[in-house]
């Protein structure tokens, strides 16, 4: 590789994305199976309206959030954002319904850009849409069920509480987290890695951004003082590296029942074996049908080939399909039932009920209980991450359970051994003193976990796949601490070396222990101004085999 060679590279690498998550082979794993948690989609579930006499009765039973049910939170969106919302929802296969109101929660400016969190309510879902106006970017809506706000006590709730935007040459160009605030809550506060920030509140809802933040910058916990002034604060159980943030919560089983009263003997769905039309076929998709639970959601979820359960929801490019041999499509009992993941807080939920089933309900691990819309043999819910594991359960006319399937996290958590027996296996200290000391654990199933300790306080930490899949080289986050600025990252075979590229064409060679690296920037670098540099990864023969580019800044 010539002189010339490496910073064209280095330039062609700043323009491919960053991945905001690892492959996860534990996933690809589980849907090689017959019956396979099914492939990553946006998906937002909405349902039909609730009514409740009184506002009074509304503030009972949302515990403080009931401005988006018996009022109109914020303002009306302007007419030109209200009209682009109705031309993009015009164009999904399972639209919101016409005459959908866009209110306009909060506005505000970083760095010198404007962004805009709206809002809006359709039946038992409540949906926010974040424009980042200067940026020329609009998020998908992202929806949480109102059975969600009446279960939880905190006075927020996260809908998205971690995402961001990129530039155009793939670099971090600001970093989100909202959701809905209770009435009365005086301020929200975001904890991240770089440290803490204040978010902005307004419209029954809150609304974080930090502009040009950190590769790998996340958010911890999010907390809020209520109208009480009382502070509560949610953790996000963020980790880093494998699965980004699994869910790790000690072992659970959601309630509900457990043994089958009823069984349907030869599970099927006769509309659909009859070649009945039901629902409608979406355009250019031959063999489909699909059918909106919900008539008030986005949501939609059919049928196609023999016993293949397809799921859309928005934009038509979210349309997933998964198979099973049609001995095993019921072969749970009853219901064959789908999990798809989505940037935000919340798991759309989907299925098919044999004929027999008339009812579904949904038991969540931490106690809510949700009714799931249910029309010709076709069913969808919207789920916290949080709440997860869950037990979906089918009832026939006279109320007898025929059905039952229950489910553990969307990514699978990471073995609690694997968490445990730390060993150091590096320290690094940076030119303002500040030191780190790198663990790593036992390989577990799989995987192996670390964490970094910095004398400052703060104790970051992720798991790494051991199978062979994933990037060579990959640099998991920038940390703050003190003063310093850390690189931590991690490598796979063949890496066995590691520098770190600047601008200026200095390079630090780094050797990865337990494939797990850490390196202080240079005090000449610690500027409050977003820097490139890259992490290159070689083999033992010294040849490059995957650089990845990162950002980096320190703060005021």
């Amino acid at each position: 590789m010539s002189d010339i060679d490496l910073p064209l590279r280095e330039a062609l690498d700043a323009l491919v994305p960053e991945p905001r998550r690892e492959p996860d082979w534990f996933d690809v794993l589980r849907r090689a199976q017959p019956v396979v948690w099914r492939r990553p989609l946006v998906l937002a579930l909405a349902a039909t309206v609730l009514v409740l006499a009184t506002a009074a009765g509304v503030t009972a039973a949302l515990g403080g959030f009931d401005a988006w049910l018996s009022g109109k939170p914020g303002k009306p969106a302007p007419r030109a954002e209200q009209q682009l919302f109705d031309a993009a929802n015009g164009r999904t296969w399972a639209a919101f319904p016409k005459g959908t109101k866009l209110r306009e929660l909060i506005r505000t400016t970083v760095g010198g850009k404007t962004y805009v969190l709206f809002g809006f309510r359709s039946g038992k879902s409540i949906c926010l849409r974040l424009r980042a106006m200067s940026l020329g970017h609009t998020a998908e809506p992202m929806c949480a069920p109102t059975s969600t706000l009446a279960h939880v006590t905190a006075p927020i709730l996260a809908v998205d509480g971690d995402d961001g935007f990129q530039d155009r040459h793939a670099r971090p160009s600001a970093e989100v987290s909202f959701g809905l605030a209770a009435d009365g809550v005086q301020s929200v506060g975001i904890r991240a890695v770089d440290g803490t920030h204040r978010a902005t509140v307004g419209g029954n809802a809150y609304l974080w951004v930090e502009n040009e933040p950190n590769t790998g910058n996340r958010v911890l916990s999010i907390s809020a003082v209520g109208a009480d002034s009382r502070r509560t604060t949610i953790s996000l159980n963020t980790r880093f590296g494998f699965g980004d943030r699994p869910i790790s919560y000690p072992p659970r089983i959601p309630p509900g029942p457990t043994h089958v009263e009823a069984k349907i003997h030869h599970p099927r769905i006769g509309w659909y074996l009859r070649g009945e039309p039901r629902g409608f076929s979406p355009p250019h998709e031959s063999g489909i049908r699909l059918v909106k639970p919900d008539p008030l959601s986005d949501l939609a979820v059919g049928l196609t080939g023999r016993y293949c359960l397809a799921m859309s929801v928005g934009v038509p490019r979210s349309l997933g399909t998964s198979c099973s041999d049609p001995t095993e499509f019921f072969a749970r009992g009853g219901m064959n039932v789908s999990l798809q993941g989505t940037t935000g807080e919340f798991v759309a939920l989907g299925g098919a009920a044999a004929d027999g089933i008339t009812t579904v309900k949904l038991f969540l691990a931490d106690g809510e209980r949700q009714a799931v819309p249910l029309k010709d043999n076709l069913f969808g819910a919207l789920v916290a991450q949080s709440a997860l594991p869950a037990r979906v359960v089918g009832y026939n006319a006279r109320g007898q359970v025929v059905g039952i399937n229950t489910f553990g996290e969307l990514f699978g958590s990471t073995p609690a051994s694997a968490l445990r027996h730390f060993h150091a296996v590096l320290r690094v200290r940076g030119p303002s003193g500040t030191t780190a000391v790198a663990k790593v654990g036992r390989p577990t199933r799989g995987v192996r976990c670390w964490r970094v300790d910095f004398s400052t306080g703060q104790t970051p930490r992720g798991c790494m796949q051991l199978f062979p899949t994933g990037p060579w080289v990959n640099v998991n986050l920038v940390q703050p601490a003190g003063r310093d600025l850390f690189v931590i990252g991690q490598t796979r075979p063949p890496v066995t070396t590691v520098e770190l590229h600047f601008q200026d064409g200095r390079v630090l060679q780094l050797q990865p222990v337990g494939r797990l690296f850490v390196a202080a920037i240079p005090r000449a670098y610690l500027r409050n101004r977003q820097q490139l540099a890259f992490a290159v990864g070689y083999d033992g023969r010294h040849r490059v085999k995957q650089r990845q580019g990162f950002v980096f800044r320190t703060r005021p």
